[in-house]
């Protein structure tokens, strides 16, 4: 039977085309087609096309990403929203001619499963101009996997023609190399238990075809004037929509879309951490400090001022200057005066304001408002008067600022005599907009769209000015806002879709994935932060997996103003009690109501109401009787870190899931029936109460009940980015070791009469040169009249260790507090420091004195201090770590990361770091032997039990650095030494990459700084690394392209997921393929990138570590390869996994030049 008839098919209404795609997801056609096909040949009447239609298709299971040549396929005619009747005809024969070229089996023919269907729209077809004219045309394409009802790939074109070209010929080539564009595969179809990116997702046949109904409908929508945002495009992100998981497609583009990207905040409190990420930035000058401003441009962003020209509101900043003799007339619906253009005081008085704004560090400007004379200009005269003098005002203001880029909101009237003074137009309400009289969101109609369609093409392609589309959308519709942006960027225009008040971070050619997660923890009953749950437990998985903590403490700050969607990545709750600040349930009712994810844990944050249980879409139950309760459901979410308890000592909550779309994952169930689902995740984020979150043991111990990072990743429905990563660079676990100066001046209880220090540094500093952070207590060294028969030697053996090349200088304090925050209260020394004589604690004296007196009697020429190494408690107070800001040295210790096998639990691994104030503790990524060791009472080869820590923070997860960590005291035990030289060797065989403390802990702060986000195009770009030269992709299915790649050098497959290299940049931009690069990259090294560059086929590298210089290459590289360095050749060896190992024995490669025989 003959294939459907694209000519047929296209005539007949969207809801007929609506149904025909339905017909293709159902099972069968007795079961979704027959009354389809009855009543299409009802609305045949009148149509020319076939008698009937073919029949009999079968669903199919998920697929991988590629597209199967073999596998079946269909088109639906392609959408024509353009004014040439038979464009849609004509580029659907076309589209299904190359198909076939390309050995796609296209047609509908029998009771056959089709995979694919073809989809996809033609925004415009046809000639321009008066004389000679030239074709023109805007194509997409989208191909829908039938399997998931999900279009999984999508790409435009839009281009011109030569003159006497035609426009069948024009269109002819633009769809070549569309199709030439999908990534078809001729390998065989893949069967749905596959492993693949959307594996094992289930979605009943009914649900398809309602889907593929609404995405029929939303096809047409471009025609019919409806809502454009239901249109099913790529998602800005490619996020595929199953709450927990990673990007699909990218919308392809002729032009890369890094560096043009564009955002829009007016408000108040810009989100610096967001915002700064975009390339430009429209901002309100009224509404922006200086402050504010040189940190939103200190990544690179440009600032473009908002600079209203055609009028004037009444809490402008500068109203009260605008002289009457300049105003024309009124706009009542904005409350604003219209202002005269064509007076040359006016004009004078913009300029000014302009070169006012350049000054203050704007590097361009918005100029808003152009055609607004348009309102009160009635007469041709008065019309020609403003353009003109708006014609004089841009030029003017460009001549007399050539370096401020303009970008115009609309002034059609005058586009064409001021675009070679612009650098792009704006225009609002493409798809998507807001009625400020109606105060709603509403659809563009189809006219009004067409009509403003013409403009932005004239101005894009006639007068080659960037085009920016502005579109309005809630926060609560940030789905469809992601579809209207890429709608808009198929047209070749920059898309911006957010609220019209601009309070907040929409969607637009590049989107930010906020990395921050709102933390909120209550002084008043949870203690300080370092002793919040939140903190303990919850802000380590989070790191892990890319993202930041960011406290909130209810019981002292405000809750946040304004929209957080966009801002932060989701909202955590884990009360010992319930809030009782009456502003809590307000609050994170609006949060539910704005859809921001929230995971609410052991309780419900405040008591719920009927309101915020229908948010959770949970119904309360009964309390159970806890004597009979058992639990009756638990899927692979629930992981207790140990068994659970057969007995149930208190349920928090008592409540069932009622919504669809919610996933129960532990339920309890008692004698009388009674049901409480306890761990639930859904559309609106999750929720994990007693018993389903944590086991408390008799050892005072948190063991995870759920699977926290599988768990929190649903909630929060975080996305499989790539993100920032401390634990490694290069591909190699970071090493550390630092030595605390407690007991310096401690006897060894051994034989030769030493120092603890003296046999640490003959015995571990000496025999193993790997780099090193060795503190000392000054008070230790001077206050003390006990110490002064070897108060020279302690002078002596400070010395040795700091001349040793690979140990950097670091101060443990001058008194060593031990409670750092009763100190600062309490500033008497002996109590809560060491007690020295007359000594009164300031943070100035006992900091930056000790460092002072480091560097002055202890540091050799050319060494000085590097790192503030904390005491006692080690948790500084804000006046302390004000003193290392100012000194300008990072910080470490702290934390307790000290899990073991006999004590296995995730709650005994610390995040990296702790938030004081305005300032960053960082803490050690494992703790010291003390707490190996029974606070130093015994057994003292305790220590050697860290190994144990350093694998459980290593596998499943890499959860942190290696670091060992220790005292001078170490040296004063025979078992003690035996055990540090164990841990040591260990060290040794691991695959590592030395560093000294200082060096990572400048990573953390810049860590938690870094931004990440993605273009439409799918290209990523991650800023403000700083010190970070790591990244990680959890899983292991997603490889960095190389080719077109910015600053990255390459990746390694580990165990838990992909490390990208950096060479050092603060930023970095690349595409992820699914198979690891072929050309030549960095694997491994134990060594820091110095240069690497690739020129011609040639790659000339350069490599620095501490220890001698090992470099790990993969792709197309064989055993053959060389490196020269200047000197003698130096041959590879080959590794298993066909990567070639070079072994250096220098600390620095110098610049090796890599050879291989053609």
């Amino acid at each position: 039977m003959k294939h459907l008839s694209a000519t047929w098919l296209s005539r007949l209404s969207a809801r007929w085309r609506s149904a025909m795609l339905a017909c293709l997801l159902s099972v069968s056609l007795s079961s979704g087609c027959q009354s389809t096909t009855a009543e299409l040949r009802e609305e045949q009447a009148g149509v020319e096309g076939p008698a009937t239609i073919s029949s009999g298709f079968a669903r199919q299971q998920a697929s991988d990403v590629r597209l199967f040549a073999k596998a079946a396929w269909a088109i639906l005619p392609l959408h024509n929203s353009s004014t040439t009747d038979t464009a849609s005809e004509s580029a659907t024969a076309l589209v299904e001619t190359h198909l076939r070229n390309r050995g796609v089996h296209v047609g509908v023919t029998g009771p056959v499963a089709v995979r694919y269907v073809i989809e996809g729209a033609v925004l415009r077809w046809q000639y321009a101009g008066n004389v000679s004219p030239r074709p023109q045309a805007t194509i997409r394409l989208d191909v829908r996997d039938l399997q998931y009802n999900e279009i999984v790939w999508s790409s435009a074109l839009a281009d011109k023609g030569a003159r006497r070209e035609s426009l069948s010929m024009l269109a002819d080539g633009m769809l070549r190399r569309l199709v030439e564009r999908m990534p078809l595969t001729d390998a065989p179809v893949v069967p749905a238990d596959s492993k693949g990116l959307h594996a094992g997702r289930g979605v009943t046949v009914s649900s398809y075809a309602g889907s593929a109904s609404a995405a029929a409908q939303a096809g047409s929508s471009l025609a019919t004037g409806d809502s454009a945002t239901s249109m099913p495009m790529p998602a800005a992100l490619g996020l595929k929509t199953d709450r927990s998981s990673f990007p699909g497609p990218a919308l392809s583009t002729d032009k890369p879309l890094a560096g043009r990207s564009v955002a829009f905040w007016y408000a108040v409190d810009p989100p610096v951490d967001v915002l700064s990420q975009f390339d430009r930035l429209v901002l309100e000058p009224d509404n922006t400090s200086a402050a504010q401003l040189q940190a939103l441009t200190a990544r690179g962003a440009a600032a473009y001022a908002y600079l209203s020209v055609g009028e004037v509101g009444p809490s402008r900043a500068y109203a009260t200057e605008i002289d009457n003799a300049w105003i024309l007339g009124a706009n009542p619906v904005w409350n604003s005066k219209v202002l005269d253009l064509a007076n040359p005081a006016l004009r004078r008085f913009l300029i000014e304001r302009a070169g006012q704004l350049h000054a203050a560090g704007y590097h361009g400007l918005f100029l808003d408002t152009l055609d607004s004379f348009n309102l009160v200009a009635n007469t041709d005269q008065a019309r020609r008067q403003q353009i003109s003098g708006l014609v004089t005002l841009v030029r003017d203001l460009a001549a007399r600022y050539p370096a401020l880029k303009i970008i115009t909101n609309r002034g059609f009237e005058v586009l064409d005599e001021i675009a070679g003074h612009i650098e792009a137009v704006a225009a609002e309400s493409l798809y998507a907009s807001w009625n400020n009289g109606e105060q709603r969101y509403s659809p563009v109609a189809d006219t009004d769209r067409q009509w403003l369609l013409a403009k932005l093409e004239h101005a894009h392609h006639e007068l080659a000015l960037e085009v920016i589309a502005i579109d309005y959308l809630p926060p609560t519709r940030r789905e469809e806002a992601r579809k209207v942006a890429a709608r808009i960027a198929a047209h070749g225009f920059i898309p911006w879709v957010a609220s019209p008040a601009f309070d907040y971070v929409g969607v637009g050619a590049q989107e930010v994935i906020p990395r921050k997660v709102l933390l909120l923890y209550d002084s008043e009953t949870d203690g300080p932060i370092e002793e919040s749950p939140v903190h303990k437990f919850v802000a380590t998985p989070v790191e892990y997996m890319g993202f930041v903590p960011e406290y909130l403490d209810i019981a002292r700050q405000p809750w946040p103003a304004g929209e957080l969607k966009g801002r932060y990545a989701g909202i955590v709750t884990w009360p010992r009690e319930q809030f009782t600040d009456p502003a809590a349930r307000a609050w994170l009712q609006k949060q539910l109501d704005d859809t921001v994810p929230v995971a609410f844990l052991s309780m419900p944050p405040v008591p719920l109401d009927k309101m915020m249980s229908r948010s959770l879409g949970i119904r309360s139950t009964p309390a159970l009787d806890l004597n009979s309760a058992q639990l009756v459901h638990r899927d692979e979410y629930i992981q207790p870190e140990r068994a659970l308890s057969h007995r149930v000592e208190a349920l928090e909550h008592a409540a069932i899931s009622i919504a669809p779309g919610n996933t129960v994952h532990m339920s309890y169930q008692d004698k009388d029936y009674h049901r409480s689902d306890v761990v639930v995740t859904g559309d609106f984020g999750g929720f994990a109460w007693q018993p389903g979150l944590v086991d408390h043991g008799l050892d005072y111990l948190a063991y995870w009940v759920v699977d926290p990072f599988r768990f929190l990743r649903t909630a929060l429905q975080l996305p499989d980015a790539p993100m920032p990563d401390v634990t490694s660079e290069n591909g190699r676990r970071i090493w550390l070791g630092h030595i605390d100066g407690d007991a310096l001046p401690s006897w060894a209880e051994m034989p030769g009469g030493q120092l603890g220090a003296e046999v640490i540094y003959e015995q571990i500093l000496t025999k193993y040169p790997l780099p090193h952070t060795v503190s000392i207590v000054e008070g230790e060294m001077t206050a003390f009249a006990a110490f002064d028969d070897r108060r020279a030697r302690m002078f002596d053996i400070a010395k040795k260790t700091f001349r040793l090349d690979h140990v950097e200088l670091a101060s443990h304090t001058y008194s060593h507090p031990f409670k750092w925050a009763e100190l600062g209260e309490y500033r008497f020394a002996g109590k809560y420091n060491l007690d020295i004589k007359g000594y009164r604690y300031t943070p100035e004296r006992d900091i930056a004195g000790s460092i002072a007196f480091i560097d002055r009697e202890l540091a050799p020429p050319g060494k000085r201090t590097k790192v503030m190494l904390w005491s006692g408690d080690a948790l500084p107070q804000e006046a302390d770590l004000h003193v290392v800001e100012r000194l300008g040295l990072p910080n470490l210790n702290g934390g307790l990361t000290n899990v073991t096998r006999a004590r296995s639990t995730l709650s005994l691994v610390s995040p990296m770091a702790r938030p004081v104030g305005d300032y960053l503790q960082v803490y050690a990524p494992v703790m010291n032997e003390n707490m190996y060791t029974n606070d130093w009472l015994g057994p003292f080869d305790g220590f050697k039990r860290v190994i144990e820590t350093f694998q459980m923070t290593e596998s499943p997860r890499r959860l942190k650095p290696l670091n060992v960590y220790y005292h001078f005291y170490s040296g004063t035990k025979i078992s003690a030494m035996k055990a540090l030289k164990e841990v040591y060797d260990w060290s040794m065989r691991q695959d590592m990459h030395p560093l000294h403390v200082s060096d990572y802990a400048l990573k953390v702060p810049d860590y938690r700084q870094a931004g990440v986000s993605r273009y439409l195009d799918g290209r990523w770009k991650l800023s403000g690394l700083g010190h970070v030269r790591s990244l990680r992709i959890l899983g292991t299915d997603r490889w960095p392209e190389l080719a077109g790649s910015r600053g990255i050098t390459g990746a390694r497959r580990l165990h838990d997921g992909i490390y990208i290299h950096t060479d050092g940049a603060g930023e970095v931009q690349f595409e992820t393929i699914s198979t690891e690069p072929r050309r030549i990259h960095l694997v491994s090294s134990n060594g820091r990138v110095l240069n690497w560059t690739e020129q011609g086929g040639r790659l000339q590298f350069r490599i620095s570590g501490e220890v001698p210089v090992t470099v790990e290459l993969g792709g197309a590289i064989n055993r053959a390869c060389t490196l020269d360095t200047g000197g003698q050749p130096l041959r590879g060896v080959e590794t298993p996994q066909s990567t070639v190992t070079f072994t250096f024995t220098t600390t620095d490669t110098g610049d090796a030049i890599l050879n291989c025989p053609a």
